[in-house]
């Protein structure tokens, strides 16, 4: 499994695209394993600020319920997916 976590700054960055920056790695990795991408569950969030600790400019580490809220797109990614 793959996860892609990413920053707030990824995300603001992203909004403006049709596709993330990153989507052709995500792509060739999808072949390869299970790739999680959080960025489609994150991008439209109205709660980003809660979601990172915004301990730096470039949005910080996820806060404790940002991780609440990556556990569960995690959990269900992997149950829908039958990885677990």
């Amino acid at each position: 499994v793959f996860l892609l976590m990413p920053q707030k700054d990824d995300l603001l960055f992203n909004r403006k695209r049709n596709k993330p920056y990153y989507a052709e790695f995500t792509d060739m990795m999808q072949k390869k394993m299970h790739v999680i991408d959080l960025t489609p569950y994150l991008i439209n969030r109205k709660d980003l600020d809660d979601i990172y600790s915004d301990d730096n400019k470039y949005g910080g580490h996820y806060s404790d319920y940002g991780n609440k809220v990556v556990a569960g797109i995690v959990y269900n990614s992997l149950k829908d997916n039958g990885v677990i």
